[in-house]
């Protein structure tokens, strides 16, 4: 710790608050529970400094080679707000839309740790993101693939493009039942 520093414990706990809701919010949390004032500003600077960190370790992760993958994608929307750009104040007038967070998760069989990836993009970097992913999570060319998800065109299409040779896609259980 230096002067005017922060412990990693209390850091952790701040990035954790701040990470969770509105750093106003965390400001708050944080005083409730441990009693101590902490502008949202610091908390906000720590949360981000840490979330940097975290994107930089998240590129090296590759696991060993492995016989078997199993891997999902699935699309959810997410509200995002934006500001018109001819608002003098940004703080009013906003507009909120919805886009598409694209989630692909891949695991060796019979591990319980995963690699997750996320994307905002077009389907072709999904695609790309996808590969990737189980790619870190021990792919090669003797690697059997087994895909599982909702039956989405644009899910089986791109698992098709990657891993076609290599596995199968699953529909699963609830949309199977529909």
């Amino acid at each position: 710790m230096r002067h005017r520093g922060y412990s990693k414990l209390l850091e952790r706990a701040l990035s954790d608050f701040g990470a969770e809701e509105a750093f106003e919010r965390a400001a708050l949390r944080i005083q409730e529970h441990y009693g101590i004032r902490i502008c949202s500003t610091a908390i906000r600077r720590i949360t981000l400094r840490h979330g940097r960190a975290i994107v930089g370790t998240s590129e090296q992760v590759q696991w060993p080679a492995t016989g078997a993958i199993v891997t999902q994608m699935d699309g959810s929307l997410i509200p995002v707000v934006q500001p018109e750009s001819e608002a003098p104040d940004a703080r009013k007038n906003k507009k909120l839309f919805w886009r598409e967070v694209r989630l692909c998760c891949a695991r060796p069989l019979g591990s319980a740790h995963r690699l997750y990836g996320a994307t905002l993009g077009s389907l072709e970097s999904t695609s790309w993101m996808w590969q990737e992913t189980v790619r870190r999570a021990g792919l090669t060319s003797r690697t059997d693939v087994h895909g599982v998800g909702d039956g989405a065109p644009w899910v089986v299409e791109k698992f098709n493009e990657n891993f076609e040779q290599q596995g199968k896609f699953l529909l699963d259980f609830y949309h199977l039942s529909e």
